[in-house]
């Protein structure tokens, strides 16, 4: 699980700085413009969305003072 967020860290940077490199939408070559990049870009988007759920921990018992 944590070479997943790992390589969304890594996914979610190239994107940012291809973002900033390229333009997002309205140059010529914009980063949304190419086929590959619209692709990285919604896989980054859908991670960031919808994380794995954290694993469900049981509470610790309440000890109650007597």
């Amino acid at each position: 699980e944590r070479v997943e967020y790992l390589f969304l860290i890594i996914f979610t940077v190239e994107a940012f700085l291809k973002v900033i490199a390229y333009g997002l939408l309205f140059h010529p070559n914009a980063y949304l413009r190419n086929g590959w990049n619209l692709l990285d870009f919604i896989i980054v988007v859908v991670g960031c969305l919808c994380p794995t759920p954290p694993q469900v921990h049981k509470p610790p018992p309440h000890s109650e003072a007597q």
